[in-house]
């Protein structure tokens, strides 16, 4: 996963914190979301066997965005997705 968190980091993503869930790199707009702080964001990407990964809903992991084996090409579809949050 490092090459995903490196390319999630290096984008507009971090601004968010990231953490993980399920093989699944996600984001939230503070530090201890569990604890109230904060809301994870609805967009996460998973690391799927082999290697390549899977961009979707976090709430929804069946609504997939994107499969791809490019981590900077996962990051751009979740950037995507998440544009009202990158604009507040």
């Amino acid at each position: 996963m490092g090459s995903l968190v490196d390319a999630a980091r290096n984008s507009e993503l971090g601004q968010f914190y990231p953490f993980t869930s399920h093989a699944r790199l996600c984001f939230s707009t503070a530090r201890r979301h569990w604890m109230g702080e904060g809301d994870a964001l609805p967009v996460s990407i998973a690391l799927l066997p082999g290697g390549s990964y899977s961009v979707a809903y976090k709430h929804d992991p069946n609504k997939v965005l994107l499969e791809t084996a490019s981590a900077d090409e996962a990051v751009a579809t979740a950037v995507a997705a998440l544009q009202e949050y990158l604009q507040a």
